[in-house]
């Protein structure tokens, strides 16, 4: 028995009729491009349901980093007025330049930026409108004579 030998252009038109995932007929890349499609569309909708939650979760993170701050401060206004008897000024300019109190200086809001602020009555951080309640917030200690 003689092996038929063909030569190369007869060969690449046989695979063009047979499709290039053997199929019987047709052009093998139009399946490529197929299978390429619904992979594209996998992706996109996986990162479509995975991308709100991770921007949640980071505003999350900032509204509870306010929330920390805001606590920390009030502890350390606190300790201040401990120790000197007075209250600091509601900018909180004096505390802040104390590296006793804030050595890395005096923090600001993670959510937009602007300085904290301690309400004149009750001595305690203002409560910023973006901030949410996610951590309740001491009460004032008494003034020990």
């Amino acid at each position: 028995m003689k092996r038929e030998t063909k030569t190369l252009g007869q060969r690449r038109r046989a695979w063009g009729e047979r499709g290039a995932l053997g199929g019987a007929g047709g052009n093998g890349r139009r399946s490529i491009y197929f299978e390429s499609l619904v992979v594209l569309l996998l992706v996109g909708g996986l990162a479509a349901t995975i991308a709100p939650r991770a921007m949640r979760c980071t505003a999350d993170c900032a509204h509870n980093a306010c929330a920390k701050n805001a606590l920390r401060i009030n502890l350390e206004v606190e300790r201040w007025h401990s120790a000197k008897g007075v209250w600091p000024k509601d900018d909180l300019s004096d505390i802040g330049a104390d590296p006793e109190y804030f050595p890395d200086g005096l923090p600001v809001c993670p959510i937009d930026g602007s300085p904290y602020e301690l309400d004149p009555v009750t001595h305690r951080v203002n409560r910023h409108s973006l901030a949410r309640p996610s951590l309740p917030l001491p009460e004032p200690l008494e003034a020990v004579p």
